[in-house]
């Protein structure tokens, strides 16, 4: 955690040496709100991964978005709104009538 700290300090320098025009995560001297909630994610991102060892048999094809044990800690920084497990794999979706919003996906 304290690497994955550290290289997240570095970026929000970076996005602030280049004036980049999104959401500030804070400085390389301290992260903020968005800073923090990013550094989670990609923890989540990695132990989500991790976990895919332990799906039921079978499951060969699946991604770190066919995990659905921590989607709740994943959320829009714009919206807020909160990730969730998708209905099939994600491969399968094809969009055609589907809505996110009304649970089709």
């Amino acid at each position: 955690e304290e690497y994955e700290e550290y290289m997240f300090r570095l970026l929000a320098r970076l996005i602030q040496d280049a004036q980049y025009p999104g959401k500030s995560i804070g400085s390389y001297e301290k992260l903020n709100k968005n800073g923090k909630a990013m550094m989670k994610f990609g923890l989540s991102s990695y132990y989500m991964r991790d976990d895919l060892e332990d799906l039921e048999e079978g499951s060969e094809w699946a991604t770190f978005r066919d995990n659905t044990e921590e989607p709740e800690y994943i959320y829009s920084l714009y919206t807020g709104a909160k990730a969730r497990p998708l209905k099939k794999r994600w491969m399968d979706i094809n969009g055609a009538g589907c809505s996110v919003r009304n649970g089709d996906i």
